[in-house]
């Protein structure tokens, strides 16, 4: 992955991360799917994997991932591009 798709990953990551912040239900049911612990999960925040993480919950979500899309300014396809670009496609 380039450095220009590794920091659209990041920052993307960082806005969906933001969101569940902001919607503890949301956060609560990405710890039990992912195995994060609060503590493991602030140590985590903006390693690769936990970013992969994210975009992987949003993208397979479409209910949060409107809603975080509708909230953030953010289109769907930008979000899809981006997390396509993240697991490319041999």
């Amino acid at each position: 992955m380039n450095d220009s798709t590794r920091s659209n990953v990041d920052a993307l990551a960082a806005q969906c991360l933001g969101y569940l912040a902001e919607h503890p239900d949301e956060l609560a049911e990405f710890m039990v799917q992912t195995g994060y612990s609060p503590d493991q999960l602030r140590s985590a925040v903006g390693s690769q994997d936990l970013n992969a993480g994210l975009l992987d919950y949003f993208a397979g979500r479409e209910a949060i991932l409107l809603a975080f899309c509708a909230n953030s300014g953010v289109s769907p396809e930008t979000f899809t591009r981006v997390w396509q670009q993240q697991n490319p496609h041999d």
